[in-house]
């Protein structure tokens, strides 16, 4: 009877090793993640051949730029680049739906945060 809850335990144990390497997740390169991101906000904003073109190419660059090993500050103002050079590209009625993507951003982060922060109150 022993052996057999030991085995099965045992079972279980190789099933969740087994199940926990799936879960490996992919990194992108920044080309995928600048393609991604310029779908997106093709399909958001309704760019033009010309837009999409000039947005690819920003966030590109912009994609490689997080990529490199330097610091914070200089991660935060390639993203403020980013978002000036693609405001740019905009019209008036495209720049207020990217600026209410950017705050629906903000805010899905925030929630992120402060769920992360919170602690944890297990029930009894």
């Amino acid at each position: 009877m022993k052996r057999i809850i030991l085995m099965l335990i045992m079972a279980l144990g190789f099933a969740g090793l087994a199940s926990a390497q799936d879960t490996v997740k992919v990194k992108k390169s920044p080309e995928q993640k600048a393609e991604h991101m310029t779908k997106t906000l093709h399909k958001k904003l309704k760019l033009t051949a010309e837009q999409t073109k000039q947005v690819s190419a920003i966030l590109t660059e912009r994609a490689t730029k997080m990529e490199t090993k330097e610091g914070r500050v200089a991660k935060m103002r390639a993203l403020k680049d980013a978002d000036d050079k693609i405001e740019a590209v905009l019209t008036d009625d495209q720049k207020k739906v990217y600026a209410e993507i950017k705050e629906n951003k903000k805010e899905k982060m925030k929630s992120r945060r402060k769920a992360a922060t919170e602690p944890v109150i297990m029930p009894n």
